[in-house]
């Protein structure tokens, strides 16, 4: 990811952004599962990270629907989203290959 920061002069106080979001993402993850995929692309104004094979359903209710956590248990995953929320500008859900989501997250850069 720092490579094509750099070489779209992103700030890295904006990269370390994007950065703390995907270990955030990640963490919430499974010690062990299935393949991830990271996708990075700069255009119009916005770097934008895919990172897909993501399978822990329970984040994926919590940053899909904005409402309050059914129970307790949820409340770190609340933080999560809030987290997100802080650390980019967008981040959006979307289906993936079996039981697994994809999670885009994008900050855009200031001209």
């Amino acid at each position: 990811m720092a490579g094509v920061a750099s070489r779209h002069d992103l700030p890295l106080d904006a990269l370390d952004d994007v950065e703390l979001a995907v270990e955030t993402l990640l963490a919430e993850e499974p010690p062990v599962g299935g393949d991830l995929e990271l996708k990075v692309v700069v255009e119009g104004g916005s770097y934008r990270v895919w990172l897909a094979g993501l399978e822990n359903q329970h984040l994926r209710r919590v940053l899909v629907d904005a409402g309050p956590t059914p129970d307790v248990g949820h409340a770190i995953l609340l933080h999560v989203r809030r987290l997100l929320s802080s650390l980019v500008d967008d981040f959006a859900v979307d289906t993936g290959p079996g039981s697994t989501f994809v999670v885009c997250l994008e900050k855009r850069i200031s001209a």
